[in-house]
């Protein structure tokens, strides 16, 4: 605790809080309309506490391992994502993994609920209700990010985009040992051996 007390201290002593990034007054009150992009749903990741000790401090926040930027208390993000399964991470004393599965026409709120740690702070991530959310999001203030929700790939569509390529591959060598063997390059068995081994790898 050594360590925090002097951090809040330095804190004191600078009378100032953690800043982030933020985004106009006409970007904060668009994200609060709470209206996601057609065929979209919203993910809201805010923080809100009262600890004063914490007011200095921000921390990382990404999704699907892209860090979207810092959040600090009374700020939020918001992405509009496609819909799928995601993760979003935290990183203070640790780093905390939230699986999060984003439906369309639907909003999705995590809170950053932050609390003193051994070192710097803890950052749990809590899921919440759509009226719980909404209303400390109101409160908060959007942080401006430079990542796009809409560009960041869901782990369904990465799976499959992964699956196909390796699909497209074993259909390739799939044909060069078919080649091979009409060309009289191998055998039969060692055509059916190695066609097998091929598909038992798939």
């Amino acid at each position: 605790m050594k360590g925090f007390a002097t951090m809040v201290l330095l804190a004191l002593l600078s009378g100032c809080a953690a800043s982030v990034p933020m985004a106009n007054l006409e970007q904060d009150t668009k994200a609060k309309d709470f209206i996601p992009l057609p065929g979209m749903g919203s993910l809201y990741i805010y923080r809100n506490e009262f600890d004063p000790g914490l007011a200095f401090f921000s921390s990382d926040v990404s999704v699907n391992r892209t860090v979207i930027g810092k959040i600090a208390n009374k700020t939020y993000f918001r992405l509009n994502l496609w819909p799928g399964k995601y993760q979003v991470e935290s990183y203070g004393d640790n780093v905390v993994q939230m699986p999060v599965i984003i439906d369309a026409g639907k909003n999705h709120f995590v809170w950053q609920k932050v609390k003193r740690g051994a070192y710097v702070a803890e950052t749990p991530l809590v899921r919440v209700s759509e009226e719980v959310g909404r209303a400390n999001v109101m409160e908060s203030k959007l942080i401006a990010t430079e990542v796009s929700g809409g560009k960041l790939i869901s782990f369904d569509a990465l799976e499959a985009s992964t699956k196909a390529v390796y699909e497209e591959s074993a259909s390739q060598k799939l044909r060069e040992l078919q080649s091979l063997r009409d060309d009289g390059l191998i055998t039969e068995d060692e055509f059916q051996q190695t066609k097998r081994q091929l598909l038992e790898n798939f």
